[in-house]
């Protein structure tokens, strides 16, 4: 004659349970996100520095051929020969970035090395240039009149 409730519903302890695993697999999931995005907008501002490089190297080379230059080392944003400014030779502009400048041409060990500045806005973001690049021994993120200032090397053979 006694009728059992049935049990409905769960318990407050369980809810929470649900709710903490919840939390921290989104939080987990936000940091994986954000790491993410940033290497993304580091690969993209390689890539258009390395086109840019790609560009001015060429260009030094056809005046070296034109003998507007005696020496592809004398393509220099202070020297005989400038290649064409970043907005000059039609490349998009990445958002993290301020600005990006031909810097100079070395050579070493049979490789000619184009050195580009790029200009970028957050600190992250450079720090992660950096990683991609490889550049951290060689010229760290440091703060410039037009963002954080980065040195990158790129070589040809």
């Amino acid at each position: 004659m006694f009728k059992r409730k049935s049990e409905q519903g769960r318990s407050m302890v369980e809810m929470l349970g649900v709710l903490a695993i919840i939390g921290v697999l989104s939080i987990g999931g936000i940091a994986g996100y954000t790491l993410s995005m940033r290497k993304y907008r580091a690969n993209q501002i390689v890539d258009v520095v390395n086109k840019y490089a790609l560009v001015s190297y060429s260009t030094c080379q056809k005046a070296l051929l034109d003998g507007e230059i005696t020496d592809i080392t004398k393509c220099s944003q202070r020297g005989y020969y400038e290649p064409p400014s970043f907005q000059d030779s039609n490349l998009v502009m990445p958002s993290d970035v301020v600005d990006i400048t031909f810097d100079s041409i070395t050579q070493s060990s049979g490789m000619d090395i184009v050195r580009i500045n790029a200009f970028i806005r957050d600190y992250n973001v450079c720090k992660a240039v950096e990683s991609v690049t490889g550049t951290n021994d060689i010229s760290p993120c440091e703060p410039a009149f037009a963002g954080l200032g980065l040195a990158i090397f790129i070589k040809f053979n």
